[in-house]
């Protein structure tokens, strides 16, 4: 497509509520589509280059700066080095980052196989197949920035069945199943580094408004707040 009208793409949403970015096509390439609910997620700016579009937002019932970045790898060696290269500007923008699409790139040998393609559930582990099914690799994918995943801890990433074309649509959710408290892992490295040792004594000094003087209770929700701080603390250093 070298144009998309509005009505196009309500005819694909299902509904009025969407807001989108295109950027259309250019050799080989069918042009990008991003769609997006409007109420969920509010767009600030658009860009539109050769083989990526980054809509910057914010995330409305989370009230975060996030950037969607829809990516089309091209196959030729030299172009994919100037399009990771060209991504390198999330090293220099604050944010949340969702980057996602066809990436033309598998990450290890077992990625790309020519036998029969497995049926599987959930999901698929190959994402694109040929007409002979015989064919397989995984170039599509989600990339998610590790502070995102720390405020979403649950998602995960599905492949859906074949529809139109010779990839699989992915689904990017948030899993709803509980098996109860995450286990806190402690690394002993982590002693090693300046600033622990003092991150810990300081807020275990801290006086937190505790619902019970039941001192076994008390003492279980400094520990949970105190894994809330090493957390952070972690992330950052």
């Amino acid at each position: 497509m070298t144009k998309l009208e509005w009505h196009k793409v309500k005819m694909m949403w299902g509904n009025v509520n969407f807001d989108y970015a295109f950027s259309s096509a250019r050799g080989r390439s069918g042009g990008m589509l991003s769609v997006w609910d409007n109420s969920v997620f509010v767009k600030r700016h658009i860009s539109c280059l050769n083989n990526f579009v980054v809509v910057e937002g914010e995330w409305v019932i989370l009230g975060l700066k996030c950037f969607m970045v829809n990516v089309y790898a091209p196959q030729d060696e030299m172009e994919k080095r100037v399009l990771w290269q060209s991504l390198s500007f999330i090293n220099n923008n604050l944010g949340h980052y969702f980057i996602m699409g066809d990436f033309n790139e598998v990450r290890f040998e077992h990625e790309r196989m020519g036998t029969t393609f497995p049926i599987g559930w959930p999901g698929f582990y190959f994402t694109q197949v040929d007409a002979t099914e015989k064919k397989l690799s995984k170039l599509d994918r989600f990339l998610l920035s590790a502070d995102l995943i720390s405020r979403l801890p649950n998602m995960e990433a599905i492949a859906l069945d074949l529809s139109i074309a010779n990839h699989h649509p992915i689904l990017l959710r948030q899993s709803k199943l509980n098996f109860g408290p995450i286990p806190f892992k402690f690394f002993n490295s982590w002693m090693e580094k300046d600033g622990f040792e003092k991150l810990v004594i300081e807020d275990w000094k801290v006086k937190h408004v505790m619902r019970s003087s039941n001192g076994f209770i008390v003492f279980k929700e400094k520990l949970k707040k105190l894994k809330v701080v090493i957390r952070g603390w972690v992330l950052i250093n």
